[in-house]
């Protein structure tokens, strides 16, 4: 198992030339690429990729890749969203940055321009950075967690920020509101099904750790406790 996990980028470019040009760049610059040619399967691709970054082409084949913004948000709820198009009118621009996509990439476009939105948004590797939660650990640089040392899965962002803040508030329930208020920015989808999606994943995890408990509590909200 590699110490340090690569930034992943879903490029969606029925253009095979350009995926070619840019999957070479973003390889080259050491990021892990997986390209995609049409929507058709877009969502489970997503799910099992769990990509950091989605690039996606406004016009994919003959459908219009904005209708599928709202599943790709549930799916990979802190994945940065950004279009790609040759449609450089306002009104599409528009549509697009109502959907709350991080950025507007007009075609055609330099790779590092690219990679330069890419830095922005995602972290830096800098050395591990560990949180710890009863036996369970999560490196906050490479999203690992472990439990009592071993490796178990890779964790999304979403899930992090969500772990990070019930162990900020031990024992204390936390209320849906305050939860979608500080986990997710004004950018991302923020809804009440998005946290139930995250906190469903999260009890799978936590599970395998005796110690940790993440429980409901009527009218009051969640809790993290530990035993």
């Amino acid at each position: 198992m590699k110490t340090e996990e690569k930034i992943r980028i879903l490029f969606v470019d029925d253009d095979l030339f350009l995926a070619h040009i840019v999957s070479c760049a973003l390889r080259e610059a050491d990021y892990d690429v997986h390209c995609q040619s049409s929507l058709s399967g877009i969502v489970a691709c997503a799910r099992e990729f769990n990509p950091h970054v989605i690039f996606l082409d406004v016009e994919v084949g003959n459908s219009n890749s904005m209708t599928i913004v709202p599943t790709l948000r549930l799916t990979v709820p802190d994945a940065m969203l950004y279009f790609v198009s040759s449609h450089t009118d306002g009104e599409t621009i528009s549509k697009g940055i109502n959907l709350g996509v991080e950025g507007y990439l007009k075609k055609p476009f330099d790779t590092t321009e690219m990679i330069a939105y890419i830095q922005k948004y995602t972290p830096t590797v800098s050395g591990p950075q560990l949180l710890m939660i009863g036996n369970l650990s999560i490196d906050l640089n490479t999203q690992n967690l472990s439990y009592q040392g071993k490796f178990v899965r890779n964790m999304s962002r979403a899930e992090i920020r969500l772990l990070n803040m019930f162990a900020t508030h031990p024992g204390q329930p936390l209320q849906k509101h305050e939860i979608i208020a500080q986990v997710w920015n004004d950018k991302e989808s923020r809804s009440e099904q998005t946290l139930y999606n995250v906190l469903s994943e999260l009890r799978k995890v936590i599970a395998i750790d005796p110690t940790v408990h993440l429980i409901t509590t009527p009218k009051k909200g969640y809790q993290l406790i530990l035993s």
